[in-house]
């Protein structure tokens, strides 16, 4: 199951912005405050939305607007203040995976399911939410979880039809899409116990709890929860990172939950480490990689997956590891916020993302563009061209400015080190040449 395209209007700082194509990878590109974080917090807020209907059952209320409040899912600072409608409108359209069905496998007639959510702030007292579209193929499902158009249908019957819908829209809510957060600091962390209706692993996971979470995937009777612990073992001790065995531990006089690794050979005391002193790059590698292969879910977004790794190496690591949950099929489709050059996974394009009056503006771009106007290291780059130019005559015409007027070899060196805006368009041109020359000769060397 894939999320083919979602949409948000009046929400936060989507005025009004549809994403569409998407595939099994899709980067979002964009400075800070552009609205990267938002896009990826559309799926999840949508279909926990869904769920709130769901588990009430009433197609359109007051009281689930208020549940979903105060269960912190949206609230008033989630409209967006450029919307004069008051009105926040969240969908997604899902397709079924090659040889697969949308869960519960059987229940829906077509292969694709349309869930849009319609959140109604103008009412004087309290907002109503309700389902706007629960569609698959050509079939209304509202029709058949309310008021089915055979009226003799027998009550039982209708009442299992509905359940079914009540639980594909729930089963959404967990496994449609999951989103690991920014926020991957390792934590002091001790026995918490979640409430009995609550999948015990990813409640740790969501509360940041990484330790805990994979102690009770340790301690799991679920066959298939180990063989999922069993595959993060698997990819952490593997190519590329080759990380040591490790263990969830839990001290019995203090209750501090820890996750320590084995230090490598030579080793002969066998001593271990946490996981916490094991350096802050590792524990995210750690985090990001717990949270997509055991929260269950078939699309996975992680917000800045780059943050606090090394780009030429562990960053790159998670690059490759990355392509490996998507390619062994642990999950469907990744959603990725991002800085770096490090994850143009979609040899298609991006999504360039920005601010436009206030408002997220999301635009479909082919990659040359991020290389020549995004992604480059300044501090290497400008080094590297500062040594070149020694080497120019200093009265060559290296650049031209936006008015066509020539920028010697000696000038643009001064403006290098004065860090001037022509330096950086210069440095951006470069560099965009430069990666766009080096993918050109790695796709000749594969096809040779």
């Amino acid at each position: 199951m894939r999320i083919a395209s979602f949409w948000a209007k009046g929400y936060r700082s989507l005025r009004d912005v549809h994403v569409d194509n998407l595939g099994a990878f899709n980067v979002f590109y964009g400075p800070n405050g552009s609205g990267k974080s938002n896009l990826l917090e559309v799926p999840r807020t949508l279909f926990r939305l869904a769920a709130v209907i769901a588990e009430t059952g009433a197609l359109s209320s007051a009281e689930d607007a208020m549940r979903a409040m105060q269960a912190g899912v949206i609230n008033r600072r989630d409209v967006c203040a450029r919307d004069t409608s008051r009105s926040t409108v969240l969908g997604a359209r899902l397709v079924a995976s090659e040889g697969e069905a949308l869960p519960p496998v059987g229940l829906l007639p077509a292969s694709e399911l349309i869930v849009e959510v319609t959140l109604d702030w103008t009412l004087e007292r309290q907002p109503s939410l309700s389902f706007s579209t629960f569609q698959s193929g050509d079939e209304d499902l509202r029709t058949r979880w309310s008021s089915p158009q055979a009226s003799s249908e027998p009550e039982r019957e209708r009442l299992q039809r509905r359940n079914q819908l009540r639980a594909l829209i729930i089963s959404l809510s967990t496994h449609a899409y999951a989103l690991v957060s920014a926020d991957r600091q390792p934590r002091y962390e001790e026995l918490a116990v979640p409430p009995e209706e609550e999948d015990v692993i990813a409640w740790h996971l969501r509360a940041g709890r990484l330790k805990s979470a994979l102690l009770a995937a340790q301690l799991s009777p679920s066959h298939e929860v180990r063989r999922k612990l069993g595959a993060f073992r698997a990819l952490l001790a593997g190519e590329p990172l080759y990380r040591p065995p490790f263990a969830p531990v839990q001290d019995p006089r203090t209750g501090e939950i820890d996750l320590r690794e084995l230090l490598p050979e030579p080793n002969p005391e066998g001593r271990d480490v946490s996981i916490d002193l094991a350096g802050l790059g590792v524990a995210q590698v750690y985090a990001i990689l717990a949270q997509a292969m055991l929260l269950g879910a078939r699309a996975v977004g992680i917000e800045e997956p780059e943050a606090h790794l090394h780009a030429p190496t562990s960053g790159r690591a998670l690059r490759q590891l990355l392509v490996r949950l998507v390619e062994e099929r642990h999950i469907d489709q990744l959603f990725i916020a991002t800085h770096s050059n490090l994850f143009d996974l979609d040899s298609t394009g991006y999504y360039d993302v920005s601010l436009e009056d206030g408002c997220t503006v999301v635009e479909r771009a082919d990659l040359s563009r991020i290389d020549r106007e995004h992604l480059y290291e300044p501090g290497p780059a400008k080094h590297a061209l500062e040594h070149l130019l020694r080497y120019a005559p200093e009265d060559e015409v290296v650049f031209r400015r936006s008015d066509g007027a020539g920028v010697t070899a000696k000038e643009m060196l001064r403006l290098l080190q004065e860090d001037d805006a022509v330096a950086l368009h210069f440095l951006q041109d470069v560099h965009g040449a430069a990666v766009r020359m080096v993918k050109v000769q790695a796709k000749k060397h594969q096809a040779g």
